[in-house]
């Protein structure tokens, strides 16, 4: 229905800049038509909004004002492609080829089908899942979806894990208290396991970098012995702990060397194309191959990040930009008592390190 009201409203517009520029406003005064409605309807234009809001141009256009665009179910997609010599190997995104993120009513259901297509089918009807970013590979070739540990030797790991106070202490005496950490995904992992919290602090410290399975075993125990922790992971009780957080969407991992840095910003430096795109579009795609949305303020800073600027260069750009009230800064306990270049200075830092938070810097070449 949507598709329809979006086609009929854009009608006459030849160009799909023109086409996408009208649909998004009618999606959203439908939304606020809605306002305060409990209605069906009214939470789907919601939901609709919200997700709009993440995509590009040339998505919503692909989507929604495409002349011909059929949805097809997912083992109707999978028939199509067997018919030219492919076979479905599964999803880039992991989480969501694991029926154990579903209710135990939904696994016990799925588990008795061992058909992966007519499994991963009723997983989008479960999910209301209407988009998918399926692998496929020829029919010939073996598949093995087991992941074992002996796989993982050469991976590496990485996830976000925010450390946050613990609603509450159940044992406030205890040796080992209980520590709460905030993941990407809004989920909270609140954990006393030392060797667990570690996991997580060990990979919060690099992210969006990455860490090899073995070196993160290592700091693991080397932390452990300073801290006279009577407590040992073997490797392999690890690599399968990073396996079931992987499947959970915890933690992500790859077995390429990281193409983005978190730290070290001497010249810093983003992508020719993360460049162009920040001065057309607020929709951006970093080095996680994510698309992002950045503030206003940081379209004016990345295109400058192009490696021939120190931090003192970037530092003159900002009093520019605040100069010319481009760009407000908002003093808080960490700037309120700087002055000149380096309040300008630590602006430009934040702004960077945030970048590098969202994977857009390239690391050093060797």
């Amino acid at each position: 229905m949507l598709r329809s009201m979006m086609l009929q409203h854009v009608e006459g517009r030849d160009y799909p800049q023109a086409k996408t520029s009208q649909a998004r406003p009618l999606l959203k005064f439908l939304a606020e038509a809605n306002e305060g409605s409990n209605s069906m309807h009214a939470a789907f234009y919601q939901s609709e909004t919200v997700a709009f809001d993440k995509q590009p141009d040339q998505y919503v256009y692909q989507e929604y004002l495409e002349a011909y665009n059929r949805a097809y179910y997912f083992k109707e997609f999978v028939s199509e492609a067997q018919k030219h010599s492919l076979q479905f190997l599964g999803e880039s995104d992991l989480p969501s080829n694991w029926i154990g993120n579903l209710n135990e009513k939904a696994k016990s259901k799925l588990e008795k089908i061992n058909d992966l297509v007519l499994r991963s089918h009723d997983m989008d009807c479960i999910n209301n899942r209407t988009f998918r970013e399926s692998l496929l590979v020829h029919s010939d070739t073996k598949i093995d979806l087991n992941i074992s540990t002996d796989l993982l030797a050469s991976a590496r790991f990485s996830g976000s894990f925010k450390e946050t106070e613990p609603s509450e202490n159940p044992n406030p005496t205890a040796e080992n208290k209980p520590k709460c950490f905030k993941l990407a995904s809004g989920r909270v992992l609140t954990t006393s396991e030392r060797s667990t919290q570690l996991v997580a602090e060990l990979l919060d410290q690099v992210f969006p970098c990455s860490l090899p399975i073995a070196e993160l075993h290592r700091q693991i125990e080397d932390r452990l012995e300073k801290q006279s922790i009577p407590s040992k992971i073997e490797l392999k009780q690890l690599a399968a702990s990073m396996i079931q957080w992987s499947l959970s969407g915890w933690i992500q991992f790859r077995f390429l060397d990281d193409r983005m840095k978190s730290n070290g910003f001497h010249k810093p430096k983003t992508t020719t194309w993360a460049r162009s795109q920040t001065r057309a579009v607020d929709l951006v795609t970093n080095q996680a191959h994510n698309v992002v949305r950045i503030s206003g303020e940081d379209r004016l800073v990345l295109p400058m990040l192009d490696g021939t600027r120190d931090m003192d260069s970037l530092a003159n750009e900002m009093e520019l930009l605040v100069r010319s009230g481009a760009i407000n800064l908002i003093f808080t306990d960490q700037n309120k008592n700087l002055k000149g270049k380096e309040l300008h200075r630590h602006a430009a830092r934040q702004m960077v390190e945030r970048l590098a938070a969202n994977s857009f810097l390239l690391p050093d070449l060797n």
